[in-house]
């Protein structure tokens, strides 16, 4: 029976994207092959493919659009293995989402009934300061989760950060706060400058965060979903850290490469 359930699966699916399309091979700009419906090319519409810079052959993510949204499964890589495997319909998350560190499940989370299944947290996952959105002195149960987790959200930021050579030359340092505003769903609603240092260091801090990509679990007060703010704090250094000491949660950009300062 359960085969017969896979096939008719298959089935819908392929009716569901059976409007003749076009395959778009973008990889030498943006890395990315999809497909668009051939009566409008601004509409996504079936498998859509993202591959790294390094032209690895398996791609980061892979999934599917329907009329510009996200729809079925998604899949995202490091290297060959599966990070994360997640459900949209009609960009809204759906389903359970599991997400797994060395072929384990580290994370597992059903979505149509909030309700966190599996979850092995590291350190980098509890460092970052949380606050509910509607009222400040609730008390979080859970923190929002970055599905992936905060360490590799730690090293996107530490990959694309760049020090805006314009703040370099007028010895501008310090750090920038940027609040990651979840809503009850856990779609990113906001990023919110708190702290700012200059104008240029600003955009370009904005501009990395923008880039992130939308996957977090909702954190929990009274027991239910609820929106809350995610402090992150980004150091801006000329210099090595020498005999300084940078709090764990800091991201630290020095002269234009990024480090996560570690104690």
């Amino acid at each position: 029976m359960k085969p017969k359930l896979f096939i008719i699966g298959l089935l819908l699916i392929g009716k569901a994207y059976a409007q003749e399309t076009i395959a778009i091979d973008d990889r030498t700009a943006t890395n990315e092959v999809y497909h668009v419906l051939k009566s409008d090319s601004a509409t996504l519409q079936g498998k859509y493919t993202r591959f790294s810079r390094d032209l690895n052959p398996t791609p980061e993510i892979e999934g599917y659009f329907r009329k510009n949204k996200k729809d079925s499964v998604w899949r995202y890589y490091s290297g060959s293995a599966v990070t994360l495997e997640a459900f949209y319909k009609d960009d809204e998350k759906v389903g359970t989402w599991t997400g797994f560190a060395r072929g384990m499940e580290r994370l597992k989370y059903d979505f149509a009934n909030n309700k966190l299944l599996v979850f092995f947290p590291t350190v980098t996952d509890t460092l970052f300061k949380v606050t509910a959105t509607t009222d400040p002195t609730l008390i979080v149960e859970r923190k929002p989760i970055y599905v992936n987790g905060m360490q590799a959200l730690v090293n996107f930021l530490k990959k694309q950060i760049r020090y805006p050579a314009t703040s370099r030359e007028n010895n501008k340092q310090g750090e920038i706060i940027i609040n990651v505003m979840i809503d009850e769903k856990g779609n990113v609603t906001d990023y919110v400058v708190a702290k700012t240092l200059d104008a240029m260091t600003e955009k370009e801090t904005l501009r990395v965060f923008g880039n992130l990509s939308d996957m977090w679990i909702p954190g929990m007060v009274n027991g239910k979903p609820a929106a809350t703010m995610v402090e992150i704090p980004v150091v801006f250094a000329l210099d090595e850290p020498r005999g300084k000491k940078y709090r764990p949660d800091q991201v630290i950009v020095i002269g234009g490469v990024s480090e996560r300062y570690r104690r």
